[in-house]
């Protein structure tokens, strides 16, 4: 399948996910205000990690997007545009929480004050915005990966691996912990590299 970018652009998003998911220090849980407090303390590890992971979701609906373009063509276009729809509203949210959650705590302390105010005071906001955030791209995965696996050359194996994975992802980021960002950060890359042979 013909591609305007090369397949490899498809593993920027899972690379940057990555990179910044294991770069935010480890909170076991981020409703731990005390805990939270603590990596943020590690200013910059807490800022760059975020921002990473921000500019991963950005990148997310761009690979999204270019996935969906070979589906355009097809009886399965419903799909693709349901997927570009969602994974833009959701990524964006996602964006915008990592933004704040990232640069929130540390101008808190920069400011000789506890990070743990930031916290205590976005404690119904922050959580909402990454719920909303996470199902929205999680659907916006999920269309994708029905749709591309309607499509006769993405074999059975691929299909089961990917809708799983991205079944996954889209829950995974409901749990306050750094473990479910790590394990979604793994579940990116179950969901995008098998298509990087596809499209190569």
């Amino acid at each position: 399948m013909d591609i305007f970018v090369s397949p490899l652009f498809i593993l920027v998003f899972p690379l940057l996910l990555t990179i910044g998911t294991f770069t935010i220090p480890f909170v076991n849980y981020f409703g731990d205000h005390e805990a939270a407090e603590q990596g943020a303390k590690q200013q910059r590890r807490w800022f760059w990690g975020h921002l990473i992971t921000a500019a991963a979701f950005g990148t997310g609906i761009l690979t999204v997007t270019l996935l969906a373009i070979p589906l355009l063509q097809t009886e399965h276009a419903g799909w693709a545009f349901a997927a570009v729809l969602f994974a833009a509203v959701g990524g964006s949210l996602q964006a915008a929480g990592l933004g704040a959650d990232g640069i929130g705590p540390v101008a808190m302390l920069r400011a000789q004050q506890p990070a743990r105010l930031f916290f205590d005071g976005s404690s119904k906001l922050a959580p909402l915005t990454f719920i909303l955030g996470s199902v929205g791209f999680g659907m916006g995965q999920i269309f994708l990966v029905i749709g591309l696996n309607h499509l006769p050359d993405v074999s059975t194996a691929v299909g089961v691996t990917t809708l799983i994975a991205a079944i996954l992802f889209s829950a995974l980021p409901a749990i306050p912990s750094s473990w479910s960002l790590y394990l979604t950060a793994v579940l990116s890359w179950l969901i995008y590299a098998p298509y990087v042979w596809w499209l190569i």
